[in-house]
């Protein structure tokens, strides 16, 4: 990417941001995408797009889940896609859990986002429509880094 407005020192950073938004945007990767195509269900996108007035949609939190801090693979939008958007030209809070990414699993990522989202619909006095398709929490990535020590 190259842009004359854009200081030459950030060009790295600018690359960077958009791996990282399009890994988000791929979620689980093609292969379970098609998995779950070609079982006959909608992804959490589809879904979103499925519901909201077409083009409205404005996601927030994309690059949530895209860091590793602990060595821990990351997690395309931590599987939960939310935003803004309108349905009927109301406003709403929207998300829908990814399956194809850790089974819709919450993990830290997830839950400060879905914080974030109601915190935003209540103060926008607007409906908060959560879709859940998930596995329920990663136990065992919380367990494991909080509260487990390493093994020696």
């Amino acid at each position: 990417m190259s842009d004359e407005k854009i200081p030459a020192e950030w060009q790295d950073l600018i690359v960077e941001f958009q791996h990282r938004k399009s890994t988000a945007q791929a979620m689980g990767g093609q292969d379970k995408l098609s998995k779950r195509s070609n079982s006959g269900r909608l992804n959490a996108r589809q879904l979103i797009e499925l519901l909201v007035d077409k083009n409205s949609f404005m996601e927030l939190g994309t690059l949530v889940g895209g860091m590793s801090y602990n060595g821990e693979a990351t997690v395309a939008a931590d599987a939960l896609i939310g935003g803004l958007a309108s349905i009927n030209g109301r406003s709403v809070v929207i998300a829908a859990e990814d399956f194809t990414s850790k089974g819709g699993s919450i993990g830290h990522g997830t839950n400060a986002k879905r914080v974030r989202l109601a915190r935003l619909a209540a103060q926008e006095k607007v409906p908060y429509i959560l879709m859940l398709d998930g596995a329920g929490a990663r136990v065992v990535t919380l367990w494991n880094a909080t509260l487990m020590p390493p093994v020696t």
